[in-house]
């Protein structure tokens, strides 16, 4: 088999969204497949403190309905409150899979921190939105910066999705889709899953050239591997497959042309598994 590609940092942004916390599942999972260390970071933006700087700041409660004032020493204590919650969980997700686990908490602009974060880390994972955003639809301001932004691979979770029992990888014969490849068999053979590559070229006359170069890169790979030609109406195509396998991690190259922001949003709205994104 080709070369390993070791991923021993695993950074999962957390806040309080629903999609964060499935994010943190995941990257737990991984991380114990992986053996990697799991490092969670919690941002406190700037911008919460911000607003006790002016006059007319309000909260509103959601239960009750009670009109409260927002200064700084209310918001500073509802910011350690949420990053208490996050550190309990990152302990209690932690200790249940005997993971090697940080956690720590950071002030000032999401997205600077966020990305500071990722240059320490070998893989970032990222709920789809975050706790303010309102259209699940579209990709969250956050993942989307992260994803433009990082040379890292990133993994994208959204509420309800689950990593399966099959690893599906697309496969164009680039670089970065050889990298995929490998990973995704790692993984596979990690969480004794079955591999699904899928072919994808815009010339039938290559299909050959790819299943020599999957067969090369994973030569005595201890993996059940199987192969699907990804032609016409791709994201149709995808669907179909990773509902047949009964969902799954999927595994793509970053800058597959399948991949620009509106097909991603697309891909992520109709295919209801968890999405890596490898450079």
């Amino acid at each position: 088999m080709s070369k390993k590609i070791v991923i021993k940092h695993i950074l999962v942004a957390l806040d309080t969204s629903r999609h964060s916390l499935a994010a943190l599942e995941a990257a737990a999972s991984l991380a114990k497949s992986l053996e990697a260390e799991l490092q969670g970071i919690f941002v406190e933006d700037i911008k919460w403190f911000n607003l006790g700087q002016i006059s007319l700041s309000y909260e509103i409660s959601d239960l009750t309905g009670t009109i409260k004032r927002l200064d700084d020493e209310e918001i500073e204590r509802q910011v350690r409150a949420q990053s208490a919650r996050l550190q309990k969980l990152m302990d209690t997700i932690g200790k249940r899979g005997n993971l090697k686990y940080t956690f720590r908490s950071v002030r000032g602009g999401v997205e600077k921190e966020l990305l500071t974060a990722t240059e320490s880390a070998d893989l970032i994972t990222i709920g789809r939105v975050g706790w303010s955003h309102k259209k699940l639809s579209e990709l969250g301001r956050t993942a989307k910066i992260i994803i433009e932004e990082t040379d890292k691979p990133v993994l994208i979770l959204q509420h309800g999705w689950h990593i399966g029992n099959t690893t599906v990888v697309i496969y164009d014969g680039t670089e970065s889709g050889e990298r995929a490849l490998i990973v995704a068999e790692q993984l596979a053979f990690k969480q004794n899953n079955k591999l699904m590559v899928i072919l994808s070229t815009s010339k039938s006359e290559e299909e050959g050239k790819l299943k020599e170069a999957v067969y090369r890169i994973l030569h005595k790979s201890a993996v059940q591997v199987q192969m699907q030609m990804m032609k016409a109406d791709k994201i149709t195509t995808l669907k179909r497959i990773v509902k047949n396998e009964k969902g799954g991690l999927l595994i793509v190259p970053k800058h597959h042309e399948l991949f620009g922001e509106k097909n991603l949003e697309e891909l992520l709205s109709r295919i209801p598994c968890p999405l890596l994104l490898f450079n």
